[in-house]
């Protein structure tokens, strides 16, 4: 067994200590009264927010969701393809978790039976033989995480037979599996990823509800030991990534998918020991979680999606946050009015919703009043920036863009990209990820030439060729290039950022750089200033999602679906013309300006890629020997 004077000297000494508060005090006993002072909290809160509107939606959404799986019986977790198991993980933590929390809501017993039932078939080896291909431990620790969560809470209703194939099947299936990579994972001084917090998130909550239980097996207390001293080791790594000012460079999504199952295990940690954890009070997780929410727009919901990043976001670690740390008002409410929006657009498959119910407070707009206008985000692999007009006005001009770098998983060649958004509506916009499946997605080489183009940057939505950038001659920026800001003032209007983009164009550019201007809060500016190397053509453009346009020659007028309008208009280099060319991802591809290593065999392979309806990019072409200058200028109508 391990034990604490196995336990390695390297760790720093106050995560050192949390390691022996759990294997000393007790260590994961959450206890009978747990579980009736949750169902009381549920009750409490329903009865202090009866009239509160927002909470009473989301208790309306929640139960409604649960209902699914009440009214149709085939609505369970295999009811999708099985990939990689992450699918399957999800769809149980959305059945046991959203019916869990009706039952502590309403009562009803049926509920709970929903719940139990799934965590009882998904146990069936013969059902579900396998948990995950080649044992990823993000669906390992995720379904081990629904299971835990089904079986502390509806263990009751088990019999001694059925708790005994729950648990043996979790140890099997999920528990070993995933504590034997731990230190391939996440050791040997390799950086932290999302995978460091949703992996050791989840098996900490799991290890914790399931302490003391008659059932588990002799070698728990070893395992259990394991998955504590392995998050008081590499989750501090989480805060070494984010640096001072909370840069998370793999995406918001990604950084909120870590954050939900971060706040589930400090949740359990300071149920267990009566204590906050450690890294709850160091502010680099805090700017992590200000990074997050300063990045999504004003609709609340959606981010700035660069990298492999979603459209949609659930900001659950800012609102626990919120909570647990009392100078940050503002976190909490702008993780609140993204729960409202949440609700608006009625997305019941949101896995942690319960816990935003649990944590719940009333919105407060005037929380966010101090809040600065423009914040410019530093970090050693690029800086990135956020600016808007407002906080409170849903309607505000909104503009936020990258320099970073594509050194790290899930990153793109998207290095100067950007999106902007006014009147409610988002009119630059970025297409996000592409299917995980895809051969090769994450094989990714630092520089372009040195492959055969069997890689990551094979792909569409991944390279330069679908982003808000400058391309010379169909070029792809270089992998290896680092972007950060040269210049910069952090105010809204009057504010600008330059970033130094010629280390993502070595291949292209003997100097580059791109600025954001903030005029006021209607407008943005966005100038290129660069000299290019022998090359024939410079293309400016930008995607677009969903609107109607018409061009004019240097400029171009696009409609929302709701009547709202926004110009684009080309001012320099003089007599622009723009263009509208396809993103479907064989055609971009097939028509780029020039082959290049990294793309040869993309025709070949586009056909599996996702097909972009409903966007398009307009674009204009220059040539390359007598352009130095491009001068673009977006203007909201009304």
């Amino acid at each position: 067994m391990v034990t604490y004077r196995s336990i390695r000297i390297a760790i720093p000494l106050v995560y050192l200590a949390t390691i022996i508060v759990f294997l000393f005090q007790n260590a994961g006993v959450v206890d009978e009264r747990s579980l009736l002072q949750l169902q009381t909290s549920f009750k409490r809160l329903d009865v202090k927010y009866k009239t509160d509107r927002d909470f009473q939606r989301l208790r309306s959404m929640l139960l409604n969701s649960a209902n699914r799986f009440i009214q149709d019986s085939r609505a369970n977790s295999l009811d999708t393809p099985f990939e990689t198991g992450l699918d399957q993980a999800r769809r149980c933590q959305v059945i046991v978790f959203h019916s869990t929390a009706a039952y502590f809501l309403t009562g009803d017993i049926r509920y709970a039976v929903r719940a139990r039932d799934e965590i009882l078939m998904l146990s069936n080896p013969e059902v579900y033989p396998v948990w995950s291909y080649r044992n990823r431990p993000l669906a390992l620790s995720e379904m081990s995480t629904c299971f835990a969560l089904g079986y502390y809470f509806h263990r009751h209703q088990m019999s001694a037979t059925q708790r005994g194939q729950v648990i043996g099947r979790l140890m099997e299936a999920g528990v070993r599996p995933t504590v034997r990579q731990l230190d391939t994972l996440f050791g040997k001084g390799q950086p932290q990823s999302n995978w460091t917090g949703v992996t050791l998130g989840g098996l900490l909550a799991t290890a914790t509800l399931l302490a003391n239980d008659p059932y588990l097996p002799p070698d728990f207390a070893d395992q259990s030991a394991l998955i504590y001293e392995s998050y008081a080791k590499y989750i501090p790594g989480i805060l070494d990534r984010l640096e001072a000012d909370g840069v998370w460079d793999e995406s918001v999504s990604y950084f909120n998918y870590m954050g939900r199952y971060l706040s589930l295990s400090l949740q359990l940690f300071n149920e267990v020991t009566g204590k906050r954890h450690p890294i709850v009070r160091d502010g680099r997780l805090v700017a992590g979680a200000n990074f997050a929410v300063t990045m999504t727009g004003p609709n609340d919901l959606k981010p700035f999606n660069f990298a492999d990043g979603s459209a949609v976001v659930h900001h659950l670690l800012a609102q626990y946050l919120g909570l647990t740390v009392q100078r940050q008002r503002g976190l909490a409410e702008l993780a609140r009015r993204n729960l409202v929006k949440i609700m608006d657009r009625n997305l019941l498959d949101v896995e942690f919703l319960p816990l935003a119910l649990l944590w719940y407070q009333p919105v407060n707009p005037r929380a966010l009043i101090n809040k600065p206008l423009m914040k410019v985000f530093r970090n050693t692999k690029g800086d990135f920036f956020a600016a808007r007009s407002s906080w409170t006005d849903p309607g505000a001009l909104f503009v936020a863009g990258k320099g970073g770098s594509a050194q790290f998983s899930h990153a793109q060649l998207d290095m100067g990209s950007f999106v902007i958004e006014g009147n409610g509506e988002r009119w630059v916009d970025d297409l996000g990820r592409d299917s995980y499946s895809l051969e090769n997605y994450f094989y990714a080489t630092p520089n372009l030439e040195d492959n055969d183009g069997n890689n990551r940057w094979q792909y569409f939505r991944t390279n330069s060729l679908s982003h808000n950038v400058l391309t010379f001659d169909g070029r792809l920026q270089m992998p290896s290039g680092v972007v950060k800001a040269i210049g910069v003032k952090e105010t809204f209007p009057g504010g600008y950022i330059s970033l130094n983009m010629t280390p993502a164009y070595t291949n292209s550019t003997r100097f580059y750089k791109r600025s954001f201007f903030l005029r006021d809060s209607k407008s943005i500016r966005v100038t290129d200033t660069f000299a290019a190397k022998t090359l024939q053509s410079v293309r400016w453009g930008f995607v677009t999602c969903g609107k109607a346009y018409v061009l004019n020659g240097n400029s171009v007028t696009l409609t929302s679906p709701r009547g709202q309008v926004a110009t684009l208009e080309i001012r320099a280099p003089a007599n622009a013309k723009l263009k509208v060319e396809s993103l479907n991802a064989r055609l971009a591809l097939n028509n780029r300006q020039s082959p290049q290593g990294a793309l040869a065999n993309a025709a070949s392979l586009a056909a599996t890629e996702f097909t972009n309806d409903g966007c398009v990019r307009i674009a204009a072409t220059f040539p390359a020997r007598t352009t130095t200058f491009i001068d673009v200028l977006f203007r909201l109508a009304n």
